[in-house]
């Protein structure tokens, strides 16, 4: 019989198929395991698994698994659902860029073969509920280990931090909000290798998410003061091609318009 955390029991006993039921919830754009999961057993072959979902009165196949490899027959689930494929007894559910029409009941069906032909099935139902998530808060701008007040030629960095439900896009900006600015770097993090002078400033971030309807919400202004002399006389803030790095999405070309400088790293949100 099955166990109320969404576990198959060992495929044994005179009853043919159990229900269980969990809860889970997720927040809209974010993800979500669906736990199902089983102790294999010597004497029984996994022959075919089934997740299906149910939702208003209609059940559909999303994945299936047998001995002709792993399919997804729904479109909207394509590039979004994925089971373990090492790791005996693991068939849960994994749902990427979850979508408020993903909320449901879900029923994962594990058919079991034994040495003697017969075919044992169990499974356990998972009820998800996504709901639209927390909008982006007004973003604070931490400062290095050096402070606002660096000397030239120093490595520093401005980190914009805001809580909101992912994802949280980030923007830069060398001014003061509600004037003009200069849009620095799309990523979290600010940093310059070297100082200069000439680097000495007001900066401020904006963020903005998509459980926010595209809200955006602004830091206050930081003034960024560079010590001393120019450690690179040959320094100006001439206008270059400039590759910024996010760990999570790979590398990309920055914006030609950007002044060669602060260089900008992605980092995770808060909360």
């Amino acid at each position: 019989m099955l166990s109320p955390s969404n576990s198959l029991a060992c495929p044994h006993g005179h009853r043919s198929t159990d229900l269980a039921v969990a809860q889970r919830s997720g927040t809209w754009m974010g993800s979500v395991t669906l736990p199902c999961t089983y102790m294999p057993s010597d004497g029984f072959t996994q022959q075919t698994l089934i997740w299906s979902m149910e939702r208003d009165d209609s059940t559909s196949t999303i994945f299936r698994r047998d001995y002709s490899g792993d399919h997804v027959l729904l479109s909207q689930f394509r590039n979004r659902v994925s089971v373990p494929k090492h790791i005996p007894g693991d068939a849960s559910l994994l749902i990427e860029n979850l979508e408020i029409s993903d909320s449901g009941h879900y029923t994962c069906q594990v058919i079991w073969r034994t040495k003697n032909n017969r075919v044992i099935t169990r499974e356990v139902t998972t009820t998800v509920k996504v709901v639209k998530g927390k909008s982006s808060s007004k973003p604070i701008i931490r400062a290095g280990e050096l402070g606002l007040t660096v000397p030239a030629g120093a490595r520093t960095s401005l980190t914009c931090v805001a809580s909101g439900s992912p994802p949280i896009s980030y923007r830069w900006f060398r001014g003061t909000p509600g004037q003009k600015a200069l849009l620095l770097s799309r990523q979290a993090e600010l940093v310059w290798d070297s100082l200069q002078p000439s680097d000495t400033g007001k900066y401020y971030c904006e963020v903005e998410n998509r459980a926010g309807a595209g809200a955006v919400q602004q830091s206050d202004a930081v003034e960024l003061t560079v010590t001393g002399e120019s450690l690179s006389p040959t320094h100006d803030m001439s206008y270059s091609y400039l590759t910024c790095t996010n760990r999570e999405q790979g590398t990309w070309p920055v914006d030609q318009s950007l002044p060669q400088g602060p260089h900008s790293h992605s980092s995770p949100p808060l909360g």
